[in-house]
């Protein structure tokens, strides 16, 4: 079972993989027929970017292109009649569109969406086969023998909304956040050093790449004590590691508390945390606090990374009466959050289930699911079915005031003074507030004075009718004085 401290060293690793990693090889077309590689390379990639503007809507297709079958590449769009050129990819406008080259003929629109380097090298190998387009019924055939030789591969799921996506294939590749966990061999050769070492160093030779000389003693102190505790090492460090060595010293930093304070703004950041609820009002979250100090202690009590994510997931579905679980459970209060006097409440209530939705798919699956709310996901194998199906386990949760009481572990000190602090303040504002109205009310009894009027107090003016005989709104306040009414309200 993995602990918080085995995630912390296992991300370390990855980190420093990830940077060394090349692309793997791409599959060419002299790996199968034009036909096979079209339909089972091409013709996803066409489906994933290409033909919710040029096929989705065939009534209403951008620059006239329909790109649902080979008939309609044939016929092209509004400004080339001819979109591929067979056997010369670098004169085919559908190639110089996919690589961006030219700011105003770049295809897809968004930049975000632009096709990766492998994508781009696929549509240049089918255009130097000829660009092969089979019929219907043809890549039927073709589908239902198979990609042995594809890069592609088919997923299981729940099923989409249309039998398109439904049969969709993926890259192998872009699937391994979705396959399990496997051990992997070693590679040959590099025995002799530690095997996170050995997968980075092959990777390494591979590219030619020299690696970064070893730290000395002195830098590579001041990386732990920065990673570990977002400290500079201090004399005790030096002296331990000079008695007992680097391994020691390690186990020792792991052990303080300041290794959880460190660690846990990494999660927080992940999660949004926040004292306070964003958006215009972003009214306060007194006790926001309790939230961040549980991940805190999480970390340094090394707690298992399945407790970790239960706990904040349905802490108060296993145990209603534990503060801890209770506390746990801030994590699907972090979003922003705002109603108002001109907000819908069912609207606001669905903006809730959305936030808590997407936020469990980016923290725990590393996934944003936002978008299979609307539809299938474009480049995921994640239906919107998925979507509303996670939603659905959070479709009791609601906002309440639930009572925790204190744990031993929580730091309690100067709360006292701090909730004096602020009925200080609140008492300093009420009486500011009535300052201003004071303000106010001295400019309107004049304004009735100059004018022989009766002064009428502010409740009994009525708006709207007879305007002349009440001052104006706000009369003797300043720009200044209004925005720090405002301020004040709040």
């Amino acid at each position: 079972m993995l602990t918080m401290g085995v995630v912390v060293k296992v991300i370390f690793s990855i980190l420093i993989l990830v940077g060394a990693l090349a692309c793997g090889p791409i599959s060419e077309v002299t790996d199968q027929s034009g036909e096979e590689y079209f339909v089972h390379e091409v013709q996803p990639i066409i489906q994933a970017k290409c033909i919710s503007c040029h096929g989705d809507d065939p009534d209403n297709l951008e620059g006239g292109l329909d790109l649902r079958s080979a008939g309609g590449l044939a016929r092209g769009g509004d400004e080339f009649a001819e979109l591929v050129l067979p056997g010369r990819p670098e004169f085919s406008p559908f190639y110089q569109a996919v690589t961006r080259e030219d700011p105003e003929f770049s295809m897809p629109p968004r930049e975000r969406e632009a096709l990766t380097s492998e994508e781009i090298q696929t549509i240049y190998s089918w255009i130097v086969a000829g660009g092969p387009w089979p019929g219907p019924e043809r890549q039927k055939e073709i589908a239902a023998k198979g990609a042995v030789k594809s890069s592609r591969v088919s997923f299981a799921h729940l099923g989409g909304q249309n039998d398109t996506w439904n049969k969709r294939t993926y890259r192998e590749a872009d699937l391994w956040a979705y396959a399990p966990l496997s051990k992997s061999r070693l590679p040959e050769g590099y025995e002799h050093i530690h095997p996170i070492d050995a997968f980075i160093q092959v990777k390494l030779d591979e590219a030619k790449i020299t690696p970064a000389p070893l730290a000395d003693t002195a830098h590579l102190l001041k990386r732990m004590s920065y990673d570990l505790l977002g400290l500079p090492p201090d004399q005790a460090m030096r002296d331990l590691l000079a008695e007992q060595g680097f391994a020691k010293l390690i186990d020792r930093l792991l052990e303080s508390p300041h290794y959880g304070e460190q660690w846990a703004r990494h999660w927080l950041d992940v999660v949004r945390y926040s004292d306070s609820d964003g958006f215009s009002n972003d009214f306060s979250r007194p006790n926001a606090w309790r939230y961040r100090d549980y991940v805190i202690r999480s970390f340094n009590r090394d707690k298992p990374y399945d407790e970790f994510v239960r706990e904040q997931i349905a802490g108060d579905e296993m145990d209603s009466e534990n503060p801890e679980y209770l506390i746990a459970t801030g994590f699907l209060r972090m979003g922003p959050w705002e109603h108002t006097g001109m907000s819908v409440a069912a609207e606001t209530r669905q903006f809730y289930l959305d936030d808590v939705t997407n936020i469990v798919g980016e923290t725990f699956l590393a996934t944003p699911l936002n978008c299979a709310r609307c539809h299938d996901h474009k480049y995921d194998p994640i239906a919107t079915r998925d979507y509303y199906q996670i939603q659905a386990a959070f479709a009791t949760t609601q906002f309440a005031q639930r009572e925790a009481p204190y744990l031993s572990e929580e730091n309690l000190e100067m709360m006292d003074g701090e909730r004096q602090r602020v009925y200080q303040w609140l008492e300093r504002i009420e009486d500011e507030q009535e300052q201003l109205a004071h303000k106010e009310e001295e400019a309107a009894r004049q304004w009735y004075k100059l004018r022989g009027l009766k002064y009428r107090g502010k409740k009994d003016r009525k708006r709207g009718k007879n305007a002349e005989e009440h001052p104006p709104r706000y009369i003797g306040l300043s720009f200044a004085d209004l925005g720090y009414r405002k301020i004040l309200q709040k």
